[in-house]
């Protein structure tokens, strides 16, 4: 305490105080320029240098930060929110709201996917005045707070450069940090989700992937829920199943093997309903219908079965064989066979275009003990 009155105890308080003054000036000018030239000196030989700590640090400690929407940063902002697309130059002075951008972006209420741009990262701001150089390197922080939709982070040079020089997918509720070095060409690092190469035993559930390669074993596609695929080549070792309409633009070959192959209609065929048997190369297969009962075999060649295993002697009928290979100047040759212990016999032909009417009639003695069957060759007018 000052105790002593008067110009001699005045004296004494400005002398006490300048010597203060001084020796704290000296000390801090002192420890600053050595600070400094250890980091200089330690910048040179590749090794880790800290910045001192801005005194307007814009994170609350290591746990907190101060978050402010996109357009209303301040120079306390630590975090700033976006609702939409965005773009930040890291190194311009006037990022957002004439203000440095702080390293850390959050994704609040989105309405759709969007994509954040940080541009110039190699170069970002720590102050005002200071940008990074290529002996740096800053942490960023990306957080996607949304609970339904993604946020696509990319860096680039320049603002809108339609090929990132890095990109990260970030999914809903969650959070990545990413590195940018000041000689990284303004990449940013983010981190490695797996090792290349390496074997995950259990990856969960991925909402959303995009697969260009690699190959998938002993896994079932579309189990719960089934989509839409695309192949050049299925290969089935097993039962194949279609609950809808098959469709092809192409040949379906059938390789035989050991066991028949067999084409059938679900079910008995009824007299409204039609059986149809496109075009292709090799053995024709063998259909069933009734009389009065139509049936649709276009090619050139082909057979057709009889419902009835049992016609009696003497009865006849008539099928109609849509077909649309046929003409009226069409020359068709027709066949039957079966109809053991009767006599089966092809009694008339009526050619339209599109279809023929075939008549047989059981000629023999006897009635037929199994189904007959009618052959035909569909061949061009003859000139």
């Amino acid at each position: 305490a000052w105790r002593r009155t008067g110009s001699s105890g005045q004296a004494e308080r400005h002398s006490l105080t300048h010597s203060l003054t001084h020796s704290l000036t000296h000390s801090l000018t002192h420890s600053l320029t050595h600070s400094f030239t250890q980091a200089a000196s330690a910048a040179r030989h590749g090794q880790i240098v800290q910045i001192p700590k801005d005194p307007k640090d814009r994170r609350l400690g290591v746990a907190a930060f101060a978050v402010a929407s996109a357009g209303a940063n301040t120079a306390s902002t630590g975090c700033i929110a976006i609702t939409a697309g965005d773009s930040f130059d890291m190194n311009s002075a006037s990022c957002d709201t004439s203000l440095r951008c702080p390293k850390c972006f959050i994704a609040t209420t989105l309405s759709a996917d969007v994509a954040l741009e940080i541009v110039k990262c190699a170069t970002g701001r720590v102050s005002q005045a200071f940008a990074i150089t290529t002996n740096y390197a800053q942490e960023y922080t990306f957080i996607n707070q949304d609970a339904d939709n993604v946020l696509t982070i990319t860096a680039n040079a320049a603002a809108g450069d339609n090929t990132p020089l890095s990109t990260y997918v970030l999914p809903a509720l969650s959070s990545v940090t990413a590195l940018c070095y000041g000689g990284g060409s303004n990449k940013l690092v983010f981190p490695a989700l797996y090792g290349g190469g390496k074997t995950v035993a259990d990856l969960g559930t991925v909402t959303t992937a995009d697969i260009n390669g690699g190959t998938m074993d002993n896994v079932v596609i579309g189990g719960s829920a089934a989509s839409a695929g695309s192949f050049t080549t299925v290969s089935a070792s097993s039962t194949v199943t279609a609950t809808g309409t098959v469709t092809t633009g192409g040949n379906i070959y059938f390789e035989q093997g050991a066991n028949d192959v067999t084409l059938a209609p679900p079910g008995s065929v009824s007299a409204a309903q039609t059986v149809t048997l496109l075009d292709e190369t090799g053995t024709l297969p063998v259909y069933t219908t009734g009389s009065g009962r139509n049936v649709a075999i276009n090619h050139r060649a082909g057979v057709w079965e009889s419902n009835t295993n049992n016609m009696a002697a003497g009865n006849a009928e008539t099928v109609t064989i849509s077909n649309s290979k046929i003409t009226t100047s069409s020359i068709v040759l027709t066949s039957a066979a079966g109809c053991t212990s009767g006599e089966i016999l092809i009694t008339r032909v009526v050619l339209s275009s599109g279809s023929m009417q075939v008549s047989v009639k059981n000629d023999g003695v006897l009635d037929c003990t199994n189904r007959y069957k009618i052959h035909f060759l569909v061949l061009g007018a003859i000139a």
